[in-house]
């Protein structure tokens, strides 16, 4: 009888380990924790780090794009010039070059 209270005894522990590890493993958060949550946190910024970087290349490569199709051409430059020299020649003003090229720069660098 002795032998067999030291067995129930013995396995015990592992009865109740074998419960743990299968409550343990049937559970379908894993990460509910304080760990689980810290890792979550963790990753949810790792995340939210990778695409604010991949946001930003992305809008600084559509910044550049931008700023090269409204870039003005030769042609349209001259023929701004023209029309700001026709209207100082309307109010009988006299522009010099370097004016005419300031205000044009003026214009699209503002």
């Amino acid at each position: 009888m002795q032998s067999l209270r030291a067995i129930q005894r013995l396995s015990a522990p592992a009865r109740s380990l074998s419960r743990a590890t299968a409550i343990r493993m049937s559970s379908s958060d894993i990460a509910s924790g304080s760990m689980g949550r810290a890792w979550k946190d963790r990753e949810h910024a790792a995340e939210t780090q990778y695409f604010n970087k991949r946001d930003a290349e992305i809008l600084h490569e559509l910044a550049k794009k931008l700023k090269a199709q409204t870039q003005p051409s030769d042609t349209l430059l001259a023929q701004d010039k023209d029309a700001l020299a026709a209207i100082f020649a309307k109010h009988d003003v006299e522009p010099t070059d370097a004016l005419l090229d300031e205000i044009i720069k003026f214009k699209f660098n503002h």
